[in-house]
């Protein structure tokens, strides 16, 4: 579909977070393990991070229909699952279902505000890279806790 064609990067760029996750050894440090997967999502060269003319067009067209709009949402709540799962997996001794979803979606969200104030902005491709790589500063302080943090007694044994 039409509205399959406008998303394709976005579920690239899904895919390649899925991926960086399975790649981080065991015992890396949350926050670590963030910038590792941002690394990988921010240098891809296509569809938000590439050379594409229409950019601005397609971004104004997904925040300008409410069908769009939603379909932006489900790709990015399956950004939210992908990384809380992973959270679970890493810390199942820490996180219950409700913290590991609160974090991502706090991360994922966080980085989903600051493109759309970025596009919003008109920043070309290089500043949207540095904007999200500064905001992920603050947002890795929220995950640092986790490597010392003691178990949380609603999670798993």
């Amino acid at each position: 579909s039409k509205e399959d064609v406008l998303f394709a990067d976005t579920d690239e760029r899904i895919e390649l977070m899925r991926q960086a996750l399975a790649e981080v050894p065991p015992g890396t440090p949350t926050a670590e393990t963030l910038r590792q997967v941002a690394a990988r999502v921010l240098s891809s060269s296509t569809g938000l991070f590439g050379p594409d003319p229409e950019r601005a067009t397609r971004i104004q067209l997904v925040l300008s229909r409410p069908e769009l709009r939603a379909r932006g949402l489900e790709r990015m709540l399956a950004a939210q699952r992908a990384f809380a799962e992973w959270l679970r997996k890493a810390y199942p001794d820490r996180l219950d279902e409700v913290l590991a979803m609160g974090l991502s979606g706090a991360l994922i969200g966080g980085l989903t505000g600051a493109a759309l104030a970025s596009f919003e902005r008109g920043d070309p491709v290089e500043q949207l890279r540095e904007e999200l790589a500064r905001v992920l500063t603050p947002l890795e302080q929220l995950l640092v806790f986790l490597d010392g943090h003691p178990p949380h007694k609603g999670a798993a044994p």
